[in-house]
This record gives structure tokens, C-alpha cells and sequence, in this order.
């Protein structure tokens, strides 16, 4: 078992440290994600206008993406779920539109 300790100004509950602690790591896994699902580390873009622009249709891909229920056997990997609709997007384009 392993212990940690932490220097902390917030109050004593530990259900809203948990829930800090959650929130920074929810956005610390968000740039691996993209980098596994879009390989955006090897994007070759210089124009910056273009990479930002890139970087917030990624985002907005991987938001929708993590709503969107894919009705296969156990699917839960982003992966998957990314080939599974870009098989056949007609079938899951009235489901992404209304999201």
C-alpha cells in the first residue's frame, strides 16, 4: 500500500478534495488522448491559425465521441469506438447530431 501527503489550503472534506484531484487529472489525460487518437504530436501543420484550429476540432471530436453510444459487444475503448463509427457513420449520424 502506498501513501501520499499533500500541502493543501482547501478545507477538510474529502469528498471535494477527491473531486479537485479528479478534475486536474480528467484534464492532464486529455492531451495523451489526443495524441493516441490523432497522433496530433506527429501533425505537421506550422501555421498556427491552422493548429489551433485543428486542436479544437480534436477536442470537440473526443467530446462527442465519449457520449456516443456505440451498440457493439463491450466497447469502451476510444479506439474502437473511432473504427466502429468511421465503418459506418450513416448509421450513427442521427445519434451524433442530436448530441
Amino acid at each position: 500500500m502506498q501513501q501520499r501527503y499533500f500541502i493543501s489550503s482547501l478545507p477538510l472534506d474529502v469528498e471535494g478534495i477527491a473531486r479537485v484531484i479528479r478534475g486536474h487529472w480528467r484534464v492532464e489525460a486529455m492531451p495523451g488522448c489526443l495524441d493516441v487518437l490523432f497522433g496530433e504530436d506527429a501533425c505537421r501543420v506550422l501555421d498556427k491559425t491552422a493548429v489551433f484550429n485543428l486542436n479544437i476540432l480534436r477536442k470537440l471530436v473526443l467530446s462527442v465521441r465519449r457520449l456516443l453510444e456505440v451498440n457493439c459487444r463491450g466497447i469502451h475503448s476510444l479506439v474502437k469506438k473511432r473504427f466502429v463509427v468511421g465503418c459506418d457513420p450513416i448509421t450513427y449520424l442521427a445519434q451524433i447530431l442530436t448530441l
